[in-house]
C-alpha cells in the first residue's frame, strides 16, 4: 500500500505491468513478477536526500547583557581593503556592507570550560557558542545566532599533535546537492556538512590557514591568518585573503574580569559570521595548544 507508483495501480489485471516499480529500501514484494513487472530497490540519490534538508534544533537564545564595548580602536588597527572576495555561495551567513565591528569575548567557566559571545558596537549579542572543554581536542562546540537560537556551525578539532592542528567547520546547509553530509546528525537532528577546515602546521610558517570546502571534497584556502608582531603578550593577527589583500584584523582588548576580549574587524564583502568563526577557532586552537603544552606562532 502506498509503494507503487500510482500508473502501476491503474494498470489493468490483463495488462502486462512493464514499467519498473520503485519500492522504498529494504522492503520486498510478491507475485508482480508474474504480471512481467521489472522491480528494482529505490536508493535514494545525493540530490534527493538534500532536496529536503532537516532544520536542526535551536539551541536556547542567548538575551545581551546589557554591556556594550569599548574597543581599542575606534576604526580598524591597520589600512584595510576596500573590499574583500567572500567567495562561492553559499556562505555561512551575510556579506558585510562596510567596514564592520565586532567584540568577541571568551567566557570561563569551572572546571576547563570555553564559550565564546559576539556582540556588536551597540552590545547586542550577534552570536554566541555552547561549551566545550578548554583541553579536550574531543569536544566539540556549536556556533548559533544569540538572539533566535538557530545553529549555524559545529566545529570539531582533528589533531596531530606533531604536525598540525586540525578544525572541521560544519555547516547544515550542503553547498550543492550532491554534497554528502559528513559524520552522523548528532544531537541537532540534522545533517552536517563540511564547509571549511581551520589548519595550523607546526612544522612550516607561522599562522593559520582557513580553507573552504569544495563539491568534490576537496578544499581550497582561502584566508591566511599570522601573528602582526614577532612578540606580544597580548594576541593581534591578520588576516589576509590568499594573494596578499588584508581583509580584517582580531585584536585581544584589555580585560576587565576573567573574561578575554577581542575586537573583530572586517571589511567590506567579508562573511561575518564565518569571520567571527574563525577567530573563535583562532582563539580555542591557542587555548587548547598552551593546555598541552605546545607553542603557538
Amino acid at each position: 500500500r502506498g509503494l507503487l507508483h500510482h500508473d502501476a495501480l491503474r494498470a489493468s489485471a490483463s495488462e502486462k505491468m512493464t514499467r519498473p516499480l520503485r519500492l522504498l529500501p529494504g522492503l520486498c514484494i510478491w507475485c508482480f513478477s508474474k504480471h512481467g513487472a521489472a522491480l528494482h530497490i529505490y536508493q535514494p540519490s545525493n540530490e534527493e536526500k538534500n532536496s529536503s534538508v532537516v532544520k536542526p534544533r535551536p539551541l536556547p537564545p542567548l538575551r545581551s547583557d546589557g554591556v556594550v564595548p569599548k574597543p581599542s580602536f575606534e576604526a580598524p588597527p591597520l589600512v584595510l581593503a576596500e573590499q574583500g572576495n567572500a567567495g562561492a555561495e553559499p556562505h555561512l551567513g551575510k556579506l558585510t556592507e562596510g567596514a564592520s565591528f565586532l567584540h568577541l569575548r571568551r567566557h570561563l567557566s569551572p572546571p576547563v570550560q570555553i564559550s565564546y559571545t559576539a556582540s556588536d558596537a551597540g552590545g547586542t549579542f550577534r552570536f554566541a557558542t555552547d561549551r566545550t572543554g578548554g583541553h579536550k581536542s574531543s569536544d566539540k562546540m556549536e556556533m548559533y545566532v544569540a538572539p533566535t537560537g538557530e545553529r549555524l556551525a559545529t566545529f570539531m578539532q582533528v589533531t596531530d599533535e606533531v604536525f598540525y592542528w586540525d578544525f572541521e567547520m560544519m555547516s547544515y546547509t550542503p553547498l550543492c546537492p550532491t554534497q554528502s553530509p559528513l559524520g552522523s546528525p548528532g544531537l541537532s537532528g540534522a545533517s552536517r556538512y563540511r564547509y571549511a577546515r581551520l589548519t595550523k602546521r607546526l612544522d612550516q610558517k607561522i599562522g593559520w590557514t582557513l580553507a573552504r570546502a569544495n563539491c568534490n571534497g576537496t578544499v581550497s584556502d582561502f584566508w591566511k591568518i599570522t601573528p602582526r608582531f614577532g612578540f606580544s603578550v597580548q594576541q593581534h593577527f591578520d588576516v589576509h585573503e590568499i594573494g596578499g589583500s588584508l581583509i580584517g584584523s582580531f585584536d585581544e582588548a584589555l580585560a576587565t574580569d576573567a573574561d578575554v576580549n577581542f575586537d573583530l574587524w572586517a571589511t567590506k564583502g567579508v562573511d561575518l559570521t564565518l569571520f567571527t568563526a574563525t577567530a573563535m577557532l583562532i582563539d580555542l586552537n591557542m587555548c587548547r595548544m598552551a593546555a598541552t603544552g605546545t607553542v603557538a606562532q
